[in-house]
């Protein structure tokens, strides 16, 4: 993937669960320090997200290929808006009262 990141740099990939992709951990070679773990939008789940030692964020969007950007707007929003704000889609938990 890379070989060589500056000081402070963080990476954030994301796919669709729809993608003919795999993805191995072995590809990232970093440490787990947040397990995968459901993220939410609009009450409902979005996908799941996991975090390789605070520089590298994998994320897969639930229900959408290759075009997350167009196919799924809100999700794809949220995601970038969390990742450029320093925050983590796993600390989000769903609304209450959407999931009653």
């Amino acid at each position: 993937m890379c070989t060589k990141l500056q000081a402070g740099e963080k990476i954030h990939v994301f796919m669709g669960d729809e993608t003919n992709t795999y993805m191995n951990k072995k590809d990232f070679r970093f440490n787990t320090t947040k397990p995968f773990r459901n993220w939410f939008e609009g009450g409902q789940v979005a996908g799941t997200t996991v975090k390789y030692e605070d520089i590298l964020t994998f994320t897969i969007v639930r229900g959408v290929g290759h075009s997350v950007p167009s196919s799924q707007r809100k999700r794809a929003l949220k995601m970038i808006q969390t990742f450029f704000n320093g925050k983590s889609l796993q600390n989000e938990l769903p609304n209450q009262e959407s999931i009653l």
